[in-house]
């Protein structure tokens, strides 16, 4: 949900350099039902208060990667767009903890329940190795931790939630593409 804030930021920032939204209107980007694809699949593998078991929490991890091969694909296609290089460095970043992890996210339970999903931090120490969707919380036995959901946004804050570095760098990936997206027309046409 962190990439949320990356549109108000992105958007914000536009207007503030005196981008426009008629120019956002502009911007062409190839395969943007992959991005879209990818978060419903990444929304249906996360615990959230919505709901105690995802929807998908069964094949949780392979979803997961799926997830994020697809949004691979999406940043290829679009790779001579550079604000989008970004939101690649972000979700590579993930991709290497999760792939790290077999398909989880480590995730700190102390971040959790400072953002409000205190059953799911819950859900993670009550069993060493549980999961929770495409979630693990962190330990002896989780790898690359430092790359892991260990910040947090307070439960005052709207979407507020535990997430990672890379979601962090793909949250201004985000900002970057929009508030260039509102200044430039037809930032994002392909080139020849």
């Amino acid at each position: 949900m962190i990439a949320l804030w990356g549109i108000v930021l992105g958007l914000v920032i536009g207007l503030a350099r005196g981008g426009s939204f008629e120019n956002l209107g502009t911007l062409r980007l190839r395969g943007l039902p992959l991005v879209f694809l990818a978060l419903a699949i990444q929304i249906l593998t996360f615990p959230t208060p919505w709901w105690s078991a995802p929807p998908l929490a069964s094949a949780a991890r392979a979803w997961h990667l799926i997830s994020y091969a697809l949004l691979l694909v999406f940043l290829i296609l679009n790779r001579r767009l550079v604000p989008l290089w970004g939101i690649a460095a972000g979700a590579l970043m993930n991709i290497i903890v999760i792939a790290a992890n077999h398909g989880l996210m480590p995730t700190d339970p102390h971040a959790l329940a400072a953002s409000g999903n205190p059953a799911v931090a819950e859900a993670l120490t009550a069993t060493p190795g549980a999961t929770s969707g495409n979630v693990i919380a962190m330990g002896p036995n989780t790898r690359l931790d430092f790359l892991g959901d260990w910040l947090y946004l307070p439960p005052w804050v709207p979407f507020g939630d535990s997430f990672s570095p890379g979601d962090l760098v793909l949250m201004l990936g985000v900002a970057w593409l929009l508030q260039h997206a509102m200044r430039v027309r037809g930032a994002g046409t392909p080139r020849g």
